[in-house]
């Protein structure tokens, strides 16, 4: 019969299988675990307003990250409550690995003054809206993180890299092409771009292109033209739309296309259709 090895670790011997299964169990909970939000102040001090206000940014932040993630399923719900200064747990076990990206960015933040990794500049904003509470409404400070680990403060630092990340630094003519996966016209005429780079950035448009713009761009692949806002650190961050024309789907590259993978042996005269027969 044939016997799981086993391993010594710390004095305890373990099942390899064990081991294996108890490792899965943890890096799924870890992915699945709440994110942890207090909200501190002085006793009895703390407005509901501002209580109110971080626990809406933080749900805001945290499914645009499901978004970002394609895990915008489930509902965040209050795991925990403890009141005071208040503390609680947001959990959403169907958005697997958002909370791990929240957290992950804002200490990109607290690194440097641009728009961390799989963020888009809107949940830049949130956490910037997290962290200015600070000082209003008796608030004195606002910490978050995942719920098993330390809390981390949205200090001065984050939201001044935040604020930073977010401030144009250059403007230039430019285009861009990507898909219009939002509209909206109640607070300016503002259209929601992901770019075929999978990057993501807001786009104004002005009141004469907005029948081309309902027409040609929502919903579709376009092609635009206008004035490209960077951040200092080169990351786009918003576009002045100039022009906007609808952009057709990128044909399969042709097969043919990708010689040049094989240029050291289509120098000894191997062609394509010598690789594919080769690997049939």
């Amino acid at each position: 019969m044939f016997k799981l090895p086993s391993i010594q670790i710390f004095g305890s011997t373990l099942s390899a299988g064990t081991s294996n299964v108890r490792s899965s169990d943890e890096e799924v909970k870890a992915m699945t675990e709440g994110l942890r939000l207090s909200v501190g102040g002085d006793h009895a001090a703390v407005a509901a307003e501002a209580v109110h206000e971080a626990m809406g940014a933080a749900i805001a932040l945290l499914s645009e990250a499901a978004s970002q993630l394609d895990v915008a399923t489930g509902t965040w719900t209050l795991d925990e409550l403890t009141l005071g200064s208040a503390t609680m747990v947001l959990l959403n076990p169907s958005a697997i690995g958002a909370v791990a990206l929240v957290a992950d960015g804002i200490e990109e933040l607290r690194r440097t003054p641009r728009i961390p990794s799989r963020w888009t500049p809107r949940m830049v904003r949130r956490a910037l809206k997290l962290g200015e509470l600070v000082g209003r409404r008796g608030v004195t400070c606002v910490s978050l993180g995942r719920a098993s680990d330390q809390l981390r403060s949205l200090d001065g630092q984050v939201t001044a890299h935040a604020g930073a990340a977010l401030a144009p630094k250059e403007t230039a003519i430019g285009t861009v092409v990507g898909t219009v996966d939002m509209w909206q016209s109640r607070r300016g005429r503002t259209l929601g771009l992901t770019l075929d780079s999978g990057e993501t950035v807001r786009a104004l448009y002005p009141a004469d292109l907005t029948e081309k713009v309902l027409r040609e761009a929502v919903g579709h692949r376009v092609m635009i033209s206008g004035e490209i806002q960077r951040n200092g650190a080169g990351q786009r961050v918003s576009i002045t739309i100039l022009d906007v024309e609808r952009a057709e789907r990128p044909l399969p590259m042709d097969i043919a296309a990708l010689a040049g993978l094989y240029a050291d042996v289509a120098a000894a005269g191997v062609t394509v259709a010598d690789i594919l027969e080769h690997r049939e």
